[in-house]
């Protein structure tokens, strides 16, 4: 999607002193529960904030309007960022993630050409478990979409 017409630019800032939540004891993370009337409440300093210019037309679902789907991959992308920097340091082990379920609610139309902020955090971890929380939001802070996802890692087997 990155093209002169399509997503032009895309700038992701990570917190420089960022720490993974404590580890959450066993059967005690979920995601939420149905839809949410309410918006998540971003921390003061999420762990990443990503930078967007979305194009035009091909993006769009109406003429105008980003298409919920592109919105729901951008989070889907800029949340599996944020977990893998959280894992990075545990790469080395052959940690990776994936997404397991990603939930989508959408406040408001995302306006195309637009420039996007996307910020996002990783809200809870137990054991491979790790739960994100992302919001598109526009040059006035209204949050346009949000999703959390649950990611799941793996150990990878090593070969020999």
């Amino acid at each position: 999607m990155n093209t002169p017409t399509t997503i032009p630019h895309f700038l992701t800032l990570q917190r420089k002193d960022f720490f993974p939540p404590p580890e959450s004891p066993r059967g005690t993370i979920s995601l939420s529960a149905g839809p949410r009337t309410t918006s998540y409440r971003a921390p003061e300093y999420p762990d990443c904030i990503t930078l967007l210019e979305l194009g035009s037309a091909a993006l769009d679902g109406h003429y105008g309007i980003l298409h919920g789907g592109i919105a729901g991959a951008i989070l889907d992308e800029t949340l599996g960022l944020t977990a893998s920097l959280h894992l990075a340091p545990r790469s080395q082990q052959g940690l990776l993630g994936f997404t397991a379920t990603l939930n989508v609610t959408y406040r408001a139309p995302v306006f195309t050409p637009s420039t996007v902020v996307v910020r996002s955090w990783v809200e809870a971890r137990e054991g491979r478990k790790w739960v994100c929380r992302g919001q598109i939001v526009d040059a006035d802070g209204v949050v346009l979409t949000e999703a959390e996802v649950l990611m799941l890692t793996k150990v990878q087997k090593s070969t020999l």
